[in-house]
C-alpha cells in the first residue's frame, strides 16, 4: 500500500482545497467543461512533483483533465487520510441545528435562501451558512459567508462532482446578485481536511451561530496546534492595507468596491493577531477586546473602521446609480464569479480623500500607525 508522511499529506491538503475552491467557485471550467490550464498549472506541477517523489507508477494524464483529478484524490484516500489521523490533535464536535429561515430576510437581502435553492440537489457536500447572514445581524456592509466541505462522495466519479460545482458556480455568482461587492465566494475545504485542520484557513469559531444549509450538520474535526498560518494572515492583511493606503496616497481617492475591503481588513486583523496568539475568537469579540493589542490612535482606525461599516448603506445609496451600471456589465458581461468582481472593482465609483479624512483626523498618520502597532503585536515591527 502506497504510504506518505504527513508534510506531503499537508501539502496535497493545501493542493486539494485550491482546486475545489476554485472549481466550486467557477473558475476552472470553460464552457465546454474543459480545465483551464492557467487556473491548474502551479497544482498540476506540484502534484507532478508529489507523485513523482512517492514513486508512484500510475498515469494521472499529467492531470490535465478532470477525469484524472477524480482518480486522483480516489487513489490517494487511504494513504493521505493514514498519514493525517496520525498525528496527535484536538477533537472539536461541530454540530449545527439551525436551518435557513427564509421569513427573516429582508430588504436587499431578501433573496439569500433562494441564492441557495439549487444547493439543495448537490452530493456529497456540507455547506453552513455563517457570519450576520446567519444570525440575522446582517446590514448593508454584509456579504454572504459559507463554509463548504466537500465529503469523498463529491468525487466518486466525474459526473457526480461536474454536477457540484456546476451547480455551486451558480450559487456563488448568484451572491453577486445580493452583494455587488462580494469578493470571496466559496470557502472550500475536502474532507481530508477535517483530519488535521488548520483553523486558519477558516476558524471553526466562525460555526457558532451557523445556519446548515444542506448536507450533515454533525461533523467532527481533528484540529491541528499550528499557528504559523494565523501569522501569514496577519501579515497578507497588513500588507494589503499597506498597499491600500499607498493608493490613496498616490490617486487620493478610493474606490467604493475597494472601500469595503479595507474596512473589512482592518476590523479582521484584531482577530488574526489573537489567534497567532493562540486565543480563537471571533471578529466581534476581538474587536471589543482590541485595546489589549493597540494604542490609542490605533484603536480610532477601528472606530473609523466600524462607522463607515455602519454608514455603508448610505454608501451604497449615494453611488446607486454608478452601482447599478456596474451591475448590469456583469450581467451581460460576466459568465464567471470572478469576471464579475473584476468588472466591480473597476466600474466601483470613487470615494475621495477628504471624505475618508472626515470619518478620521490625520487619517494616514493614524492608519499608519495601527499598521505598526499590528507589526508590533506579531513581532515583525519594532516594539
Amino acid at each position: 500500500m502506497l504510504r506518505m508522511n504527513v508534510d506531503t499529506a499537508s501539502e496535497l491538503l493545501l493542493i486539494i482545497r485550491t482546486f475545489l475552491g476554485r472549481a466550486y467557485n467557477g473558475e476552472l471550467l470553460d464552457s465546454t467543461n474543459r480545465l483551464k490550464e492557467r487556473k491548474i498549472r502551479v497544482q498540476r506541477k506540484k502534484l507532478t512533483k508529489i507523485v513523482d517523489s512517492l514513486g508512484i507508477k500510475e498515469d494521472f494524464g499529467n492531470f490535465r483533465s478532470l477525469d484524472s483529478w477524480i482518480y486522483f484524490l480516489n487513489f490517494i484516500e487511504d494513504p493521505i487520510s493514514e498519514a493525517l489521523l496520525s498525528q496527535n490533535a484536538a477533537n472539536i464536535y461541530v454540530n449545527i441545528t439551525s436551518t435557513i429561515d427564509a421569513e427573516l430576510y429582508k430588504g436587499r437581502f431578501k433573496n439569500v435562501p433562494a441564492v441557495f435553492s439549487s444547493a439543495s440537489s448537490i452530493e456529497g457536500t456540507t455547506i453552513f451558512l455563517h457570519g450576520s447572514m446567519a444570525d440575522h445581524t446582517y446590514t448593508p456592509f454584509s456579504d454572504i459567508d459559507d463554509f463548504v466541505v466537500v465529503h469523498k462522495k463529491a468525487w466518486e466519479s466525474t459526473e457526480i462532482f461536474l454536477k457540484n460545482i456546476k451547480t455551486l458556480s451558480h450559487v456563488s455568482r448568484k451572491f453577486q446578485e445580493v452583494d455587488p461587492f462580494q469578493h470571496h465566494g466559496h470557502w472550500v475545504i475536502s474532507e481530508f481536511d477535517t483530519f488535521l485542520y488548520d483553523q486558519s484557513y477558516c476558524p471553526l469559531v466562525v460555526l457558532e451561530h451557523a445556519a446548515l444549509v444542506v448536507g450533515q450538520g454533525n461533523l467532527d474535526f481533528r484540529v491541528s496546534n499550528t499557528v504559523e498560518g494565523f501569522l501569514k494572515n496577519a501579515v497578507a492583511t497588513i500588507k494589503a492595507i499597506e498597499l491600500r493606503m499607498l493608493r490613496i496616497r498616490q490617486k487620493h481617492y478610493i474606490k467604493l468596491f475597494e472601500l469595503k475591503c479595507l474596512v473589512g481588513e482592518i476590523l479582521l486583523l484584531p482577530a488574526y493577531i489573537f489567534q497567532y496568539k493562540g486565543i480563537l475568537i471571533s471578529k466581534p469579540d476581538a474587536i471589543r477586546r482590541s485595546e489589549e493589542l493597540f494604542s490609542e490612535r490605533s484603536l480610532s482606525v477601528i472606530d473609523f473602521a466600524s462607522d463607515i461599516r455602519n454608514d455603508f448603506g448610505d454608501f451604497l445609496d449615494k453611488n446607486r446609480e454608478m452601482i447599478t451600471i456596474g451591475c448590469a456589465f456583469s450581467d451581460v458581461f460576466a459568465r464567471e464569479r470572478s469576471q464579475a468582481e473584476r468588472i466591480q472593482r473597476l466600474m466601483s465609483p470613487r470615494i475621495s480623500e477628504s471624505t475618508l479624512e472626515s470619518y478620521l483626523n490625520e487619517f494616514h498618520k493614524s492608519v499608519d500607525t495601527f499598521v505598526l502597532d499590528a507589526k508590533s503585536a506579531i513581532g515583525t515591527g519594532k516594539p
